[in-house]
């Protein structure tokens, strides 16, 4: 069967029975000139090479001729296009624009991205041009570090490529109140306000904060997941008594740092 290429694909072309010494020898792809200025050998022989040009999947000619052997009385090779897509960049964070390149799909259809199997919006929708190209551009979506798959088809011809995200965990917020060397002295029974320092990360950043009675936080009496500030009170007021809390960060593809537990005593 014919060769398989992708667009871009340097190709090596070699001529055989032209004349001898004959000049002005061009090879042609699909009728267009890709290599010129060659001249046979004294056994009429010689080589070329193209790189292939962009064109939709599916069967090309490759012919060539001379200044005395015409097109017509040499037999053309057919080579066969089939798909490619590339990834740029091929790591990042949530939000990192990425751009998928396709060529050698089939000519003027639309396009279809998908994200690990989801469909993803991109404005205006893709298309491939008559030469089977196409490019899309989109933010990756939040989703967990690691590899995705990132998926291309026109309905017809479709190509995968691997996207790695972020996998590495935020750092540790620190506990600032009430915090290290610190009591909780309240007057009454009242809503308590926990407080930790900032943390930054390329994916985004959420805190979760939890609240026990025991070191291992079996059932905390407080879960808050997702908060974006560096606080959070009580919904209502704690009894007395001594407590854990702990507060970690976890960034925009679910990486988690660790966490600091304190135990603070709640009096009168």
């Amino acid at each position: 069967g014919p060769t398989s290429v992708t667009v871009g694909t340097r190709v090596n072309v070699t001529g055989a029975s032209f004349k001898a010494g004959e000049a002005n020898i061009i090879v042609t792809y699909d009728g267009a000139e890709v290599a010129s200025g060659l001249t046979a050998g004294a056994n009429g022989d010689w080589t070329a090479s193209f790189s292939v040009p962009a064109s939709p999947m599916g069967s090309h000619l490759v012919g060539a001729s001379g200044s005395i052997t015409p097109a017509a009385m040499v037999a053309a090779v057919t080579i066969n296009v089939t798909p490619a897509m590339t990834i740029t960049p091929s790591s990042g964070f949530v939000s990192t624009p990425i751009t998928v390149t396709g060529t050698g799909f089939t000519a003027n259809r639309a396009v279809t991205i998908t994200y690990e199997g989801a469909s993803i919006s991109v404005t205006p929708r893709p298309s491939t041009n008559a030469q089977g190209s196409f490019t899309a551009s989109f933010a990756a979506p939040r989703s967990k570090g690691g590899q995705h798959k990132v998926t291309a088809t026109d309905g017809v011809a479709s190509r995968e490529a691997v996207w790695s995200m972020d996998s590495t965990a935020p750092p540790v917020p620190k506990l600032t109140s009430p915090g290290s060397g610190q009591r909780i002295s309240l007057f009454g029974n009242v809503p308590v306000t926990f407080r930790w320092s900032e943390v930054t990360d390329p994916s985004g950043v959420y805190y979760t904060l939890e609240l026990d009675t025991l070191p291992d936080f079996p059932k905390p009496i407080l879960r808050k997941e997702n908060l974006t500030s560096t606080n959070c009170t009580t919904g209502g007021p704690l009894p007395y008594g001594s407590y854990y809390w702990r507060i970690k960060a976890i960034d925009g593809a679910y990486n988690e740092s660790s966490e600091i537990v304190y135990k603070r005593k709640k009096s009168i």
